[in-house]
């Protein structure tokens, strides 16, 4: 039995009302968010969880993948694209050698309308490369 978005949303909200504080559900809500293109909500949740722990790098990540989908992102705002890659450069800080935060940098540069900033794309697929020789995403992104 396989439930909609909108009855997984459903369900972490009742997790976070029993545990306001949990880490994981603000983080997942914000994925299932993103599965139904509420990308500013799901900068929301990620931000919960970041208020909540600072260090967490799947938040860190999943914050910027919603940024990078947000019409503000596309329409090329100076400060999202400063936000987008605060957001990764904090994940690869908390943790250099995720692989995942390389290859969605390198994505968030390509989609710049930034020529110079888009030719960065290729340092950061490389390096998740270097990390994860098998990365197929990354691979293909060449």
């Amino acid at each position: 039995l396989k439930k909609t978005y909108e009855e997984v949303m459903e369900c972490y909200d009742k997790a976070l009302e029993i545990k306001p504080d949990c880490v994981e559900a603000w983080n997942n809500k914000g994925k299932a968010l993103c599965e139904t293109k509420r990308y500013e909500e799901a900068v929301e949740s990620y931000e919960k969880a970041l208020e909540i722990k600072p260090d967490c790098v799947e938040a860190w990540n999943n914050k910027g993948n919603a940024l990078c989908e947000t019409k503000r992102y596309k329409e090329g705002h100076k400060k999202t694209y400063e936000e987008v890659m605060e957001c990764y450069d904090k994940a690869l800080e908390i943790k250099p050698d995720y692989a995942g935060a390389l290859n969605n940098k390198g994505n968030a540069l390509r989609k710049t309308k930034r020529d110079e900033e888009a030719m960065k794309c290729y340092e950061c697929y490389d390096k998740a490369l270097e990390i994860k020789p098998d990365y197929a995403e990354a691979l293909n992104n060449l």
